[in-house]
């Protein structure tokens, strides 16, 4: 049986050979556990999860300041939209409020998606 950890397949015995290296730092005994059930929920096909989502995907700005032609979120109808600044921030006590809830049993989060991260004035407040 293969576990996929952020896009990479890996046997038990290949986790087991990680376990003294950089596993302890990434997974504690918390995020293991919910790592474990939404697998087992998965393989179930059971249609509630019993654990929290283990990979988070935060936007800290919709906005970006660049008009790349194949970017999908300058398009609306076929039509250029003119303005990108509709898309707005990530507000920072809504980002804690994802960090708090989540962040014990997250084994990774991605932090960026189509807008500019760095265009959100409480990027580094963020990622601290």
């Amino acid at each position: 049986m293969k576990i996929r950890i952020l896009n990479q397949r890996f046997s038990i015995g290949q986790l087991w050979q990680l376990r003294g290296s950089f596993l302890p730092v990434l997974l504690s005994p918390k995020k293991i556990a919910n790592f474990l059930r939404v697998i087992y929920s998965q393989r179930r096909k059971q249609a509630s999860v019993a654990g929290k989502p283990f990979v988070l995907m935060l936007e800290p700005s919709g906005n970006c300041n660049l008009e790349c032609p194949m970017c999908p979120t300058i398009m609306n109808d076929g039509k250029f939209l003119e303005m990108r600044s509709s898309f707005g921030d990530l507000d920072v006590n809504v980002y804690k409020k994802f960090v708090d809830d989540l962040g014990d049993t997250a084994i990774f989060m991605g932090f960026w998606n189509f807008g500019e991260p760095l265009l959100n004035k409480n990027i580094f407040e963020m990622i601290k």
